[in-house]
């Protein structure tokens, strides 16, 4: 029996069955109706070994809050996955809904703050990020075509990544 906890933080219409689905949403099959901009999540200290966050992280008032409240809620070794859209170069980048405009190095300070980031944050991952080949936003197809459009621009165009909590 899989004891695994795994939650889709801000599932939106992505609901994934075997995971704890979280959103906000009146519109939107979820488990748990939760604002992530709200802390703390209702989930206890560190209880989850998986944590989704795909579109979200651009969504949130504040990408460090949300950042120490995964990890103070992830198990040791516990993974957050996330997608979010590369700023400037990402057919979403001027979304009026994206408080955060992200690249790479806005993960960083995450990754070995007891270094030079250890008066930031307490939060403190292992993982690694990489770019989705940023340049194929500007392919254009036919608008017959939309869902090549939307495969290109929204897929290839982004920042993902895998943060894994370190040992406390």
């Amino acid at each position: 029996m899989n004891n695994k906890i795994k939650l889709n933080l801000g599932c939106g219409k992505d609901y994934r069955p075997g995971f704890i689905n979280v959103d906000n949403s009146p519109f939107v099959k979820k488990d748990v109706e939760h604002n992530l901009d709200q802390y703390p999540f209702p989930f206890k200290n560190s209880s989850v070994d998986l944590i989704l966050a795909m579109a979200v992280i651009e969504h949130l008032s504040d990408m460090k809050s949300f950042l120490e409240e995964v990890h103070r809620i992830l198990k040791p070794g516990g993974k957050l996955r996330f997608r979010v859209p590369l700023a400037f170069t990402h057919i979403d980048a001027g979304d009026c809904t994206h408080k955060q405009h992200l690249i790479p190095r806005s993960f960083k300070i995450f990754m070995g703050y007891n270094n030079k980031y250890q008066d930031i944050t307490k939060a403190n991952f292992g993982g690694e990020i990489w770019i989705t080949i940023p340049f194929f936003h500007k392919i254009r197809f036919p608008k017959n075509w939309y869902i090549v459009n939307f495969f290109i621009n929204n897929i290839f165009t982004g920042i993902e990544g895998i943060l894994i909590k370190e040992d406390e």
